[in-house]
């Protein structure tokens, strides 16, 4: 097994211009000074906190899609659980097959939490979906705000939205 040795560094831009003219970068930053990891496989960009957030929100976005793709071959209903979600969803993951990283929040690293008052629940008994809760980064019904003091919450209607502890205070839970 061959060794691969990682160096993390923030460089200045004059400096990150000029060493990726001889190596393998693929962005060019607009900021004066970016976070990029260098190996013996080449020279490429950290995920800065703002690709993170995005990624997490796209997941979301797939998870909720999957979701109602499930519900309508499964009697219009969310036939699964926190405990089972992942595996039960994971037929439906939309242009990404059967990968798995998606179930995940990219910053924490854990599965996303869904609202276990959803588990086996009819669509059609959702009085309000546009407010009520689905998915969100954080577990046992508490919202992680690792994005700027915000979580992203996705909502039974499908839309994904990156919310303060205000608003989170604002959620709604019960279907």
């Amino acid at each position: 097994m061959k060794k691969l040795n990682l160096i993390v560094a923030v460089l200045p831009l004059a400096t990150l211009l000029a060493l990726t003219s001889s190596t393998r970068c693929f962005a060019a930053p607009m900021s004066k000074e970016v976070p990029i990891i260098a190996s013996n496989k080449g020279v490429m960009k950290a995920q800065t906190p703002g690709v993170q957030f995005e990624k997490c929100q796209l997941n979301l976005r797939r998870l909720v899609i999957a979701s109602m793709m499930f519900a309508q071959e499964h009697d219009e209903r969310f036939a699964f659980a926190q405990a089972n979600f992942v595996l039960r969803l994971r037929p439906y993951v939309p242009f990404v097959g059967k990968d798995a990283r998606m179930f995940y929040d990219p910053k924490s690293g854990r599965v996303f939490g869904m609202n276990a008052r959803m588990a086996n629940l009819h669509l059609a008994k959702i009085s309000n979906a546009a407010q009520t809760v689905l998915f969100y980064t954080g577990s046992k019904g508490k919202l992680d705000f690792n994005y700027d003091e915000r979580a992203n919450v996705a909502f039974a209607d499908g839309h994904v939205k990156a919310v303060t502890r205000a608003e989170a205070a604002k959620l709604r839970w019960n279907p």
